[in-house]
Parts: C-alpha cells; sequence; structure tokens
C-alpha cells in the first residue's frame, strides 16, 4: 500500500500536475517503444508509469479528497467523486496495456488510444476542477484561522497575559 506524501497543499498540486505530464509522456514513450519493436522499453516505461500513478492515486485520495470532504462534505465534494472513480478504470486498463504490450500493434494501438482519451479527460477534470477548488477550500480554511486569530487579539482573548509582569499597568501590582 502506497502511503500520501506530506507536503503544503500548493506544493503537493503542483508535483501532481507535474505527473500528469510524467503519466502521458511515459505513456507515448511506451507507445513509441511498442511500435518499434522494443517491449523491454515498452514494459519498463509502463512500469514507471504504473508505480507513478499508484502513488498520485494515494496522493489525490487521501489528501485532495480529503480535504473536499472535510471543507464541503459529501454533496459539496461530488465532482471530486467522480472524477476520482475514474482512477480504478484507468488503473485497470494501464495493467492491460502492460499486459497487451506482448501482443500485435493494432489491439495495443487501440488500447492505448483509449488509455490516452481517459487520460486526457480525467487529467483536465483534476486541473480545471478538483484541484482549484481544493486550493480553495485551504484558503478558506487558513482565512478562517486568521480572522479567529484577529478576533481573539482584539478581545484580549489569546493575548498578552494581563497578569504577568508588566501587564497590569497603573494597579499597583507591577
Amino acid at each position: 500500500m502506497v502511503s500520501p506524501r506530506r507536503l503544503p497543499l500548493g506544493e503537493l498540486v503542483a508535483v501532481l500536475v507535474s505527473e500528469h505530464a510524467k503519466i502521458v509522456g511515459g505513456l507515448a514513450r511506451a507507445r513509441d517503444d511498442i511500435l518499434a519493436g522494443d517491449p523491454v522499453g515498452a514494459r519498463k516505461e509502463l512500469t514507471e508509469v504504473v508505480c507513478t500513478f499508484k502513488q498520485h492515486i494515494a496522493d489525490e485520495e487521501g489528501q485532495i479528497l480529503s480535504l473536499l470532504l472535510d471543507a464541503y462534505g459529501k454533496e459539496g465534494s461530488e465532482d471530486a467523486v467522480r472524477v476520482f472513480q475514474q482512477h480504478r478504470p484507468i488503473y485497470a486498463l494501464l495493467r492491460a496495456v502492460d499486459a497487451f504490450s506482448q501482443l500485435p500493434t493494432e489491439k495495443l494501438s487501440t488500447s492505448g488510444a483509449e488509455l490516452a482519451r481517459l487520460l486526457d479527460d480525467h487529467t483536465r477534470a483534476e486541473e480545471e476542477r478538483v484541484f482549484p477548488r481544493a486550493l480553495e477550500a485551504r484558503r478558506r480554511a487558513q482565512a478562517s484561522l486568521d480572522r479567529g486569530a484577529s478576533t481573539e487579539a482584539a478581545s484580549g482573548v489569546g493575548g498578552a497575559d494581563p497578569c504577568r509582569k508588566g501587564g497590569n499597568r497603573g494597579s499597583g501590582r507591577e
């Protein structure tokens, strides 16, 4: 089982976006290797893609989805849930393409085209809808914390300790 990486949200989103390109590039190189008659090179590329995708899923579902569910609840996170449900068929197709790397080029080409379409739709949904919503949830949570700290400071709650030396000037108890 792969554990989510513990990165600040902005950094994690940047890594996830870069992994989208890495996965698509790895699949393109695997396709090129297969077309060139290099199944060993294709298998190497596909293995790397699968490993990257496993970590990617762990991060998105373990951190991004968790954040969205906490911030917006189940109903407010339906879009992200639908997008992340695509992980399973994409992973299954990745495994199938890996197995097909030994089969004739035309069968692999059909599966590869389907995988490319699924990945394109999936990455676009994450980058245009899910990740911005997660970043917004984090900004709102931080703003709420900042407002709470400002309110505490203004009301004297959580501020300087009035019982400390110098905290009660003029009271004679310094």
